[in-house]
């Protein structure tokens, strides 16, 4: 069970970073939209709020996919799940 929910985090990791990628070069081939230069336009990107939830749910699923904890080494997964939205 723990390797199909491993396996589960980390296709959804990686459907956030093709997602997210796709948009930036989206935004930053269209000239049509805010932001000026391509990388402006790359970076505007991230100014919406969707956007940034979609990479603190990628960053999460990463962290529990590879299973990231560690006794005194740092936070645990569940840790790193809780407070990352609560920091953003």
């Amino acid at each position: 069970m723990e390797r199909a929910a491993r396996v589960w985090f980390g296709l959804t990791a990686l459907c956030v970073v093709v997602g997210v990628g796709m948009q930036v070069v989206i935004n930053a081939r269209t000239p049509e939209y805010f932001g000026g230069s391509p990388l402006g336009r790359a970076a505007n990107v991230f100014a919406f709020f969707t956007i940034e939830s979609n990479v603190i749910v990628g960053v999460t699923s990463a962290l529990l996919a590879v299973r990231f904890t560690a006794p005194n080494r740092g936070p645990s997964a569940r840790g790193v799940a809780v407070w990352l939205p609560v920091l953003a």
